[in-house]
């Protein structure tokens, strides 16, 4: 999948998130699951694939085109065909990654703390952008299943990592149990103004009521017309 360079995909040097689930048994070839930026060592670049040289590694890299970091993780547990998530966070100079909610790498350099990582390129879900000069085509792709993945224009902390590895749908939710039937939409999702809902059974939603991840409610919606602005709550996992 290919998504046209955009300025909201430019993190400049701010912190930023990425984060996704993949699945896998191919554990000796690389495979591309996240990819922004050339195949080169001048150009700003952030991956995140599988193999690179050595079975069972899944490597994470965030260059600027001058600095290139790349971290290396060995586990053949991660190639087993299920499901896994994957975090890659820059916090200035410091950088977390983590895998199914854990922290499995963290490294500081102060080389990042003000690295510029803006590209030009597109980013890419499941292969790589070879485009070094001419028309040099892709390769590196992914053998496996890629799904749900986030951007985030900010360092998430371990808390809100943990609560990504636990959410177990984010976009479909089930009703009461006496209504176990009906299912609601939720969309956009991450959303910062206006959430729409849809009921799967074409009634309509009467209520909302916002939940902070501790249980405790933080706004209700009455007679919401099927949607609400939350711009007003704080950043968070509701």
């Amino acid at each position: 999948i290919r998504v046209s360079n955009d300025g909201s995909l430019h993190f400049g040097t701010g912190d930023f998130s990425i984060s996704t689930w993949f699945n896998t048994t191919e554990s000796s070839a690389t495979g591309v699951i996240f990819n922004k930026g050339e195949s080169t060592i001048v150009e700003p670049r952030i991956f995140i694939r599988t193999n690179a040289g050595s079975d069972n590694r899944l490597q994470w890299r965030i260059g600027n085109g001058i600095t290139n970091l790349t971290r290396d993780i060995t586990d053949a547990g991660l190639f087993d065909g299920n499901w896994h998530q994957v975090i890659l966070v820059k916090h200035g100079g410091d950088m977390q990654f983590y895998v199914d909610g854990a922290l499995a790498d963290e490294i500081t350099d102060p080389n990042f703390d003000a690295a510029n990582v803006n590209s030009s390129r597109p980013v890419l879900f499941g292969a790589q952008d070879s485009l070094v000069s001419g028309n040099v085509p892709m390769g590196a792709f992914f053998d496996g299943g890629i799904d749900d993945v986030r951007i985030y224009g900010r360092a998430i902390n371990a808390a809100e990592a943990l609560e990504l590895f636990n959410l177990t749908d984010p976009t479909v939710i089930t009703a009461s149990p006496e209504m176990q039937n009906d299912q609601v939409l939720v969309y956009p999702n991450p959303c910062n103004d206006v959430i729409r809902f849809a009921g799967l059974n074409r009634e309509r939603i009467e209520a909302i009521e916002v939940y902070d991840m501790s249980g405790r409610m933080i706004r209700s919606f009455g007679q919401p017309d099927n949607q609400i602005n939350v711009s007003e709550l704080k950043p968070g996992l509701y």
